[in-house]
């Protein structure tokens, strides 16, 4: 009996220090429930989010043979360079594309897979 309890106390802290927390910022974005939500029952995409604060958004130029294809439009601050929080957008399962207002420039929003590719390779 006293084995199985200090099993099971050793799990259940084992399982505390793994969880992952979130950054306070994605509370701009996402309700504290739905960040505890995936606590709990995803914590790698907790992970992927904050990794994605700094590291989801970028520019480039607007490719002139595909300028027709970009119909989102974004407002987009090169001094402040803002997040996807910053710009209300949700990271999703695709990269997300939209023309620089007033610019020759797009605004790229990495796609999850594609932030989990490259934590990964971080990792390695």
């Amino acid at each position: 009996m006293k084995n199985t309890l200090f099993l099971l106390i050793f799990c259940f802290i084992t399982f505390l220090s793994f969880s992952q927390d979130y950054d306070k910022r994605l509370e701009k974005l996402y309700s504290v429930e739905e960040l505890t939500a995936l606590q709990k029952e995803n914590p790698s995409k907790i992970i992927t989010l904050n990794y994605a604060i700094d590291n989801a958004v970028y520019t480039s130029d607007l490719p002139l043979e595909k300028k027709s294809e970009f119909t989102k439009s974004i407002n987009y601050d090169f001094k402040k360079k803002p997040n996807f929080i910053e710009l209300g957008l949700k990271i999703e399962n695709q990269s997300q594309y939209f023309r620089i207002n007033g610019t020759n420039k797009i605004l790229v929003i990495k796609s999850e897979y594609l932030l989990n590719y490259e934590l990964k390779n971080i990792k390695k």
